[in-house]
């Protein structure tokens, strides 16, 4: 229950709810008391239905690794057909849950500078790092219903592309099961990526905004780096590229940046505030 003026407002957890969120973190759940705090009423967010892509992504998988590949390109046809309408809408509601979760992790950081309530955030019995980290995961959870439909469609529109992108002849001729192994492992990263990327540049805006004074300068910098990020990614794909630096430039760094830089930027957040 949580007052607001002189309305009060009942939240209902239900059972579901409880059972989502003991799938996750501590500082993750909603019952965190910082998480709830962020939330307020909008608490209400249903994590991706795991199951179903997990089911969604293992059916492609046996498709890709047994039937060859003329048949698979026939029968993914109508979802390539679907897919070239839809990947465009799911970049662009991506492209608004980035900028989205940006500001609503800046203005957590820089409100909580501004009111003076890091200090009483420092004192609690939560640990420091889970005050950081919840504030984190508030922000990716405003726009938790995008990122399950995000993460949604990826799964399901990207195998067409992908077969065309990794599966050309040289490929299949050269090293026919490797390169279904490479456009598996892309296949599972997208989702994957749409998941982890929200984190990261919510990490990044703490940890901006812990330190640069205003909301705006905290966005336009998290911002700034997302655009610098993305073309140091995907510049370098329009040169010829070996295999390997493919794999390395779309499937592992894609994976391996998000939790690196969320670990530092988590770390930068908690050295500099506990130094003030």
């Amino acid at each position: 229950m949580q007052h607001a003026g002189k309305e009060t407002i009942t939240y209902i957890v239900t059972q579901r709810d409880v059972e989502i969120d003991a799938s996750l973190p501590a500082w993750a759940r909603r019952s965190n008391p910082v998480v709830r705090r962020e939330l307020g009423i909008f608490w209400k967010r249903l994590l991706p239905d795991l199951n179903l892509i997990s089911k969604l992504l293992a059916t492609q998988a046996i498709l890709l690794l047994l039937v060859p590949v003329t048949v698979l390109m026939t029968l993914t046809l109508p979802v390539a057909m679907l897919a070239v309408v839809m990947m465009p809408v799911l970049l662009f509601i991506y492209g608004r849950v980035l900028i989205s979760v940006v500001n609503n992790a800046a203005t957590s950081i820089t409100s909580a500078n501004l009111n003076y309530t890091m200090d009483l955030l420092r004192v609690t019995p939560i640990p420091f790092s889970q005050v950081i980290l919840g504030k984190i995961a508030a922000s990716v959870w405003h726009r938790m219903e995008d990122i399950d439909l995000v993460v949604l469609g990826l799964s399901f529109f990207s195998l067409p592309f992908l077969t065309i992108h990794y599966l050309d002849s040289a490929t299949l001729t050269t090293a026919p099961y490797a390169m279904r192994i490479v456009t598996l492992a892309a296949l599972v990263s997208l989702p994957l990526r749409a998941l982890l990327e929200p984190f990261m540049f919510s990490a990044l805006a703490v940890a901006l905004g812990s330190a640069l004074p205003t909301r705006a300068v905290t966005v336009v910098s998290t911002l700034s780096f997302m655009i610098f990020y993305y073309l140091t990614l995907f510049v370098p794909l329009a040169a010829p590229l070996s295999i390997g630096v493919r794999v390395l430039l779309e499937i592992i760094l894609p994976l391996a940046l998000p939790l690196i830089l969320t670990f530092a930027a988590v770390a930068f957040t908690i050295h500099y505030i506990q130094r003030q």
